[in-house]
């Protein structure tokens, strides 16, 4: 008895060596994507790569199904919208063979398309930029003195010019 308790004492202890935000993420998102069925997070993650910009975009997956006890014949399950099912309903064995080279052998068996509306991409606002005034360029200039050749002088005037030409609201 003392034994499984000492083993259970050396199991739980810290780990305290650095770790990615990558793979503390993976940790935390791993259960929620095997429920859906997926086999890795790198379908999803990596899905512009598998299937091309051209899919990337207007296709979703949403769950990967496969047989009881197998590990071959899946069934991949997509959200597109309506306009786009036509065009996906044509390209499905290309998308198929990506798919399959991409796991090493054939692990997906089919397509199920599911049409409904596409999640919004989030599109990133240009910033304004405001022309700099003479003050602010002559605090510029006096901050770098002179180091505008060098590689920080040109990282330093290039952060400078930023902070100052971005209006503020």
């Amino acid at each position: 008895m003392a034994a499984k308790s000492k083993k259970a004492i050396v199991g739980n202890k810290r780990s305290f060596r650095r770790q990615t935000a990558g793979t503390l993420a993976r940790a935390l998102t791993d259960k929620a994507i095997r429920q859906k069925g997926f086999m890795k997070a790198e379908l999803i993650t990596k899905w512009p790569l598998i299937v091309g910009r051209e899919f990337a975009d207007s296709v979703m997956p949403v769950s990967l199904k496969f047989p009881p006890g197998k590990r071959r014949g899946a069934t991949l399950e997509v959200r597109t919208q309506s306009a786009f099912a036509p065009i996906l309903q044509q390209s499905q064995s290309r998308i198929l063979n990506k798919l399959n080279i991409y796991f090493g052998y054939s692990a997906i068996e089919k397509i199920s398309i599911k049409q409904g509306a596409m999640p919004q991409k989030k599109t990133r606002l240009e910033r304004q930029v405001k022309p700099l005034n003479h003050q602010e360029t002559q605090i510029i200039d006096q901050i770098t003195n002179g180091h505008d050749e060098s590689d920080l002088g040109k990282a330093v005037k290039s952060m400078l010019t930023t902070v100052f030409s971005t209006k503020k609201f």
